[in-house]
């Protein structure tokens, strides 16, 4: 099953860039509505989603923080878009997204020509995509951790295995 159940001791993974905070559905993010109240894309996902090599986890954009970095694109819930690909690239899991955001970032801090980053979502209304400038994000990310008590470098590290922990 694509989205997970029973995770009730588990804390929640995320990950923030730029102000969007990702995280995988769950049954228990579910729960904060009646089954008939929720966004139709997610209740889609709970009832019919399947797990695949391609697709191990539904990552969705729980919520914009907002900054001048992501201006434009709403604040607070925006109603759960979940993630299909990160420049193009379909993403398999929250790690996976990690991996490629990272990836892109270090690519332009060695000079690429890849400026953006591009968030394409799904939801009920159909599909749009976020773009980020991947040169402001130090700084953005920066003033948003400081700004929202965020922890050091915007993701949860509790999940990480101890060698995709970064360096102080």
């Amino acid at each position: 099953c694509l989205v997970p159940r029973g995770q009730f001791d588990v804390r929640s993974k995320f990950f923030i860039c730029g102000g969007l905070v990702f995280q995988p559905l769950s049954h228990e993010y579910l729960q904060g509505w009646s089954p008939n109240e929720r966004p139709p894309h997610l209740q889609n996902l709970f009832m019919s989603g399947h797990l695949t090599p391609h697709k191990t986890e539904a990552i969705m954009i729980s919520q914009i923080l907002a900054d001048e970095i992501n201006a434009g694109y709403d604040s607070g819930w925006v109603g759960a878009p979940i993630v299909q690909a990160v420049n193009g690239e379909p993403i398999r899991d929250l790690f996976h997204l990690i991996d490629l955001v990272t990836s892109l970032r270090n690519q332009a801090a060695e000079g690429s020509e890849e400026l953006f980053i591009r968030f394409d979502v799904q939801m009920s209304s159909g599909p749009y995509r976020l773009v980020l400038p991947v040169n402001d994000l130090p700084e953005a990310d920066s003033r948003i951790c400081h700004l929202y008590g965020v922890p050091e470098h915007c993701r949860s590290f509790h999940y990480m295995a101890e060698e995709l922990l970064p360096v102080k």
